[in-house]
């Protein structure tokens, strides 16, 4: 099974935020049951239960953080995301990276993404509008590290909680 280890979030007000951005983007939102931070992807595993042991125990803030500010990943862009920096993530980021012991292919930057961009309008006329917003706070997310499975349909992804720390 495909899992990923993370944590869901709500952003606030979504509709009017899709609204908002779609003069700058186009592509596909996710859906708001869908909305993650993800700490670790695992890919492909069979069994479960060596990450379940390997993080059981893990200590971490139980409270909210909010997201702020909008950014993007790649050139042209491909990514639409909401940042959550905060020293207790970086942390809690690094505490799992040890207990794992597998070593995550990219940088981890805190973010939640919104949509994978297909096409950008008005070239970088985005980052006007970013600046403009950067202090909005748009949404939250009430950390609660959850194993999950991820089945990739047509439709887009199917997530189902198998294991919560």
């Amino acid at each position: 099974m495909r899992l990923f280890l993370g944590s869901f979030a709500t952003i606030y007000n979504y509709e009017d935020i899709k609204n908002e951005l779609s003069k700058y983007f186009e592509g596909k939102w996710v859906e708001p049951q869908n909305i993650h931070m993800t700490f670790h992807f695992f890919g492909d595993i069979s069994n479960p239960s060596k990450i379940i042991e390997s993080l059981d125990g893990i200590e971490y803030p139980k409270r909210t953080f909010k997201l702020k500010r909008y950014g993007t990943f790649g050139r042209p862009p491909k990514v639409l995301f909401a940042e959550c920096k905060d020293k207790e993530i970086y942390r809690l980021y690094e505490d799992i990276e040890k207990r794992v012991a597998i070593a995550s292919q990219k940088p981890f930057i805190p973010h939640v993404t919104l949509m994978r961009i297909k096409k950008t309008n008005g070239g970088k006329s985005f980052l006007k509008y970013f600046e403009k917003t950067r202090y909005k706070i748009l949404g939250e997310m009430k950390l609660r590290l959850c194993l999950v499975s991820s089945t990739l349909t047509p439709e887009g992804p199917i997530y189902r909680t198998i294991h919560t720390f």
